[in-house]
């Protein structure tokens, strides 16, 4: 059996989101399917990620590689024009597409992963860039296009159902595994005096970051002056919004502002952490917090979309339009330590549930269908 991987998402710089899901579902079926043939595809004019260099070392794996700026592929590739790339990515016998970026016409059954619907539901919560992004690559017509779509949550499916009304029968729900967390490493020491709550992700409008904000100032205006908030993530549409609310802080300095980290900045960040906090108003998934309750951090979530199902009892549940509910979470785990210990065990265990090996599993009874 030959499959076919589109690994276009992993260029760009560091991964994120998609990009690690795309990295380690990867490597999961290479595992997974050791006597399988693999045709990993990538295009860009930029040099290749460094794991394409890896990939093709394998005995196993061929890369099928394009130049072509990606801007000028996706227009290209929705009108027919690269028939020459269609005859290569033909010669596998299934194709899976980790994201929803257009390829030239297949012929062969082609799993679609949609990760979430954030840009249907709440279109606002993206920039007009992204949105005009969104309509350039019609992921309507490829959702309905594909064999089988793929989707890490049953709220992701609900919402594909409701919304675009793909039938049910088509769409399977295989969650992702937990990010790879190194927490075993000396830490950095002993821990501050104050309580530090963590935020990791894209500070944007749909992570509601301001809703954290908010909450943060209440509990200063409460006399909390033994708060630290860490906000680690590249900063998105609306974080201009962010960065004036904190400049409003009784004490800005009480809030350390990180950016993109590396993995090892993000080990540190978790083993300092009292909390980790994500207030998100829409997930597909929930990565970030997974990788908290893997690293034994007390976590806090938004009761909403898919959140809820992937944590289950592992977090405190909060409703993100409050940021007096999210303080009053904040100074529960802060203030009682039988709760923080209690959400630290349960958050590993239940991340430990949530494995690669599994993803891979689930995708081969996926591919098995679409070829028998």
């Amino acid at each position: 059996m030959k499959i076919g991987i589109d690994v276009r998402h992993l260029a760009g710089g560091p991964k994120t989101g998609v990009g690690v899901v795309t990295d380690q579902l990867v490597l999961a079926l290479f595992h997974a399917l050791p006597k399988s043939s693999f045709a990993v595809f990538y295009n860009g004019w930029n040099a290749p990620p460094q794991e394409l260099a890896e990939w093709e070392g394998r005995e196993n794996v061929s890369v099928i590689r394009s130049r072509i700026p990606n801007r000028f592929f996706d227009v290209a590739a929705m009108s027919g024009l690269l028939r020459s790339h269609a005859r290569e990515l033909n010669t596998s016998d299934v194709h899976i597409s980790p994201h929803m970026l257009p390829l030239p016409q297949l012929s062969i059954p082609r799993i679609l992963v949609l990760h979430d619907l954030s840009f249907v539901r709440y279109p606002d919560l993206f920039s007009p860039r992204r949105r005009a992004w969104h309509a350039r690559i019609r992921p309507y017509a490829q959702a309905q296009a594909a064999t089988r779509i793929v989707v890490p949550s049953y709220a992701t499916k609900r919402d594909v159902v409701e919304l675009w009304k793909i039938p049910d029968e088509k769409i399977h729900v295989i969650p992702w595994g937990t990010p790879p967390v190194n927490t075993k490493a000396p830490g950095p020491g002993p821990k501050a005096s104050s309580r530090t709550i963590l935020f990791l992700g894209t500070m944007e409008k749909r992570k509601n970051v301001k809703g954290l904000i908010e909450a943060f100032a209440q509990l200063q205006a409460s006399g909390r002056s033994d708060m630290r908030l860490v906000l680690a993530g590249d900063l998105g549409w609306g974080s201009g919004e962010v960065l004036e609310l904190i400049k409003k802080l009784q004490d800005p300095g009480a809030v350390e502002i990180f950016g993109y980290v590396n993995e090892d900045t993000k080990r540190r960040l978790f083993l300092e952490a009292d909390m980790f906090v994500y207030p998100s108003l829409y997930e597909g998934s929930a990565l970030p917090p997974l990788e908290a309750m893997a690293a034994g951090v007390p976590t806090i979530v938004a009761r909403n979309t898919a959140l809820p199902e992937i944590c289950g009892d592992a977090v405190l549940l909060v409703d993100p339009m409050r940021s007096d509910e999210i303080a009053l979470a904040i100074t529960q785990v802060a203030d009682d330590h039988q709760l923080a210990d209690d959400l630290a065990a349960r958050g590993r265990v239940r991340a430990q549930t949530f494995t690669w090996e599994k993803t891979a599993a689930s995708f081969c009874e996926v591919i098995n269908e679409v070829l028998a």
